[in-house]
């Protein structure tokens, strides 16, 4: 068979609600490796708040982070395709001081070197490495050095639209914003076009892979670029209705009853 390139969303997608996966689909996910198909991480997650989920799956393959803004190799630093779109750093300082002048949820955002958070003070979850001592501070915008790949300004459901609104209203410069609705809710935001089927369509172009050979799961709005890209564009049973109305394809089970895996089993006959 020929390869196949497996685009994986992590959070309500192959993650269950506490940030694991089970053995099972870990097995199905080396036997898939194992024959020759690529396996893709493709989250709006930094990597690294996604580096040991990567590792735990003993993944060999490019990965996709921050919703297509960065296309790397975490086992190849040196990787010739490496791949990154930024925001400029005067936007990024202006998107500090709003966070600060609107007192709602915080923001995180990171460079190629570091993380940096606007407070340290971060939720206790498996969604956050720990220790956070290695994250920086954004005490002030100036202390951002450089372009950023992207933001996650976290706060709840009800703050988004007036965060969204802030945001549109004071920047000069078109963003694209996306909201994400799991256990944190979070306001993804990248530079304009840049989503998770722009990183994807990158990628198929490296590994030499047609999109008839695309396989990608997803769950929230975030996904709905990558899903309609894919040939086989697969909402997860707990997806959004939304993402349920862009795909032909669902999983008979949810992210919390292994439904990726259960999809690939059949799809592939393992």
């Amino acid at each position: 068979m020929e390869p196949y390139v497996i685009a994986l969303d992590l959070d309500g997608t192959l993650l269950k609600s506490d940030h694991t996966t089970s053995d099972f689909t870990k097995d199905v996910l080396k036997t898939l490796q194992d024959q020759g198909h690529h396996i893709v991480i493709t989250t709006g997650r930094s990597f690294r708040i996604s580096e040991d989920i990567y590792h735990s799956l003993s993944l060999k393959t490019p990965m996709i982070n921050n919703n297509g803004a960065l296309v790397h190799h975490p086992l190849d630093k040196e990787w010739e395709h490496y791949h990154q779109h930024s925001i400029s750093l005067d936007t990024a300082r202006k998107i500090i001081a709003l966070q600060k002048e609107l007192n709602l949820g915080f923001i995180g955002t990171e460079t190629r070197h570091n993380v940096y958070v606007s407070t340290l003070d971060l939720p206790k979850s498996e969604y956050f490495p720990e220790p956070v001592n290695g994250f920086q501070l954004l005490s002030q915008p100036e202390v951002l050095p450089e372009e950023p790949i992207s933001f996650g300004w976290f706060s709840s459901l009800e703050e988004q639209p007036i965060i969204k609104s802030y945001l549109k209203e004071h920047l000069n410069t078109s963003l694209d914003i996306r909201t994400w609705g799991g256990a944190f809710p979070c306001l993804d935001i990248t530079p304009e076009g840049v989503h998770k089927a722009a990183g994807l369509n990158y990628l198929l172009t490296i590994l030499n892979v047609p999109k008839e050979r695309l396989i990608a799961f997803g769950d929230e709005d975030n996904d709905s670029e990558m899903l309609s890209f894919a040939e086989y564009g697969i909402a997860m049973k707990n997806a959004i209705p939304s993402i349920k109305a862009i795909t032909k394809y669902e999983t008979t089970y949810t992210n919390e009853e292994d439904g990726v895996a259960h999809y690939l089993k059949s799809f592939f006959n393992i």
